[in-house]
């Protein structure tokens, strides 16, 4: 999980390799989220074990169980 403050948008790495990404609206103090489209870059059924995000350039860093660290442009999402 990772949560990128000047986004306003926590990232949630699932079990199943997916990325799920929710908008928060601060003001609501995050109780109101909207869903943005998943993100789908590791293999299936490899836990993401870690996030982090660079919203200077809009990278998404990931690495899964399977030891592969990548890189993401989130423009492109």
């Amino acid at each position: 999980m990772h949560w990128c403050d000047e986004q306003s948008t926590l990232y949630l790495g699932l079990d199943s390799g997916v990325i799920h990404r929710y908008k928060c609206n601060k003001e609501k103090f995050l109780i109101q989220m909207n869903e943005l489209p998943d993100i789908t870059v590791h293999n299936v059924q490899m836990r993401i074990m870690g996030i982090s995000v660079d919203p200077r350039v809009n990278y998404m860093f990931s690495i899964s169980e399977s030891g592969y660290l990548i890189v993401t442009d989130l423009n492109d999402t």
